[in-house]
């Protein structure tokens, strides 16, 4: 079922790129039937962002009420097609229905577009849970219920991440996690539960810096999800003519931090260097405000959610490390 003949214009349909949106094709079935899944083409995708379709009744003219929501997906810029499955199969009686994609706040969808084929008065839109307003540019969005599909059994989709290189690593080393698995899948990294921004490729490549525990979760065309784990076991960088710097005792509260946390060393110390580090291993300043010879005020404000590591050394060549999640 489809209004669309395939045949798109190039050019991009989205909604609003600031607040979040529903976009919707109206369709009506002649005989009951089971929705499985909608389909969608995007023109541009924007990778990263978050689509999922959802399907309502007819309230006069418009959508309605929320029937059902299929599983959510992650776009990936080499992909422009999506088979948004719903965990099980929606039974529809004979009526008219209106199948439709989310849009992310800050965000546009993208939707591919065709011009040959169009009905008026099936397009509609509303944006950030407002009134539904019907479209008026002339396209037809590549929207596609499907039905008769059954649920998918994804007991046998699985992944398992390979680290190259093997075993122990040492601080500083490239490190390489793969799944083996070809883009058609969409894929998070997390370290420690939390995800690394920007790592939803089928590997990730990253400096080895502290002993953690990266997964990755993966979702298929299906929508079937897999996931594994592996702990990066990290050793100190030691050469010939090297020492391995003092430890110094650091406690960090509160953490996790919205704005504000304080650095609390176990003694006095004179800072030579202090600096965060995200995720995927960029450096950044610290903004920092001294309190005491052993305590400092660290300033989260401007950094997004997410995990980072705040590094510092003092003039006597004594370091510290520690993971810091702001929220």
């Amino acid at each position: 079922m489809a209004r669309d003949d395939w045949i798109f214009t190039g050019t991009n349909y989205f909604v609003n790129g600031d607040n979040w949106a529903h976009v919707a094709v109206k369709y009506e079935t002649a005989v009951a039937d089971s929705l499985g899944s909608v389909y969608v083409h995007l023109n541009d995708p924007s990778a990263g962002d978050t689509i999922y379709a959802m399907v309502w009744d007819d309230n006069g003219g418009e959508p309605g009420t929320l029937l059902g929501e299929s599983r959510h997906y992650m776009i990936d810029a080499g992909t422009q097609e999506y088979n948004l499955r719903f965990s099980d199969t929606l039974g529809l009686a004979p009526g008219t229905y209106y199948f439709g994609v989310y849009e992310a706040s800050f965000s546009s969808i993208n939707l591919s577009q065709a011009a040959n084929v169009f009905t008026p008065g099936v397009n509609f839109f509303r944006i950030g849970g407002g009134n539904w307003n019907a479209s008026s540019i002339p396209t037809t969005r590549v929207i596609r219920p499907q039905f008769d599909w059954d649920v998918v059994d994804c007991s046998q989709f699985d992944v398992s991440i390979n680290q190259t290189p093997s075993g122990a690593v040492t601080e500083g080393d490239s490190v390489t996690l793969a799944t083996g698995l070809d883009n058609s899948h969409t894929f998070q990294w997390k370290l420690n539960t939390f995800n690394i921004p920007g790592a939803v490729h089928r590997s990730y490549t990253f400096a080895a810096d502290v002993t953690g525990t990266y997964s990755v979760e993966v979702i298929d065309r299906d929508s079937c999800m897999a996931n594994d784990a592996k702990i990066v076991s990290v050793q100190p960088a030691i050469g010939i003519n090297e020492t391995e710097n003092v430890q110094l005792e650091l406690a960090v509260y509160p953490n996790p931090a919205n704005q504000i946390c304080v650095l609390d060393f176990n003694k006095t110390i004179d800072l030579e260097k202090l600096v965060m580090i995200d995720a995927v291993g960029n450096e950044m300043p610290a903004k920092g405000v001294q309190l005491s010879s052993s305590q400092m005020k660290l300033n989260l404000k401007s950094l997004n959610a997410g995990l980072y590591f705040v590094e510092l050394v003092s003039t006597t060549g004594e370091s510290a490390r520690v993971k810091i999640v702001k929220w």
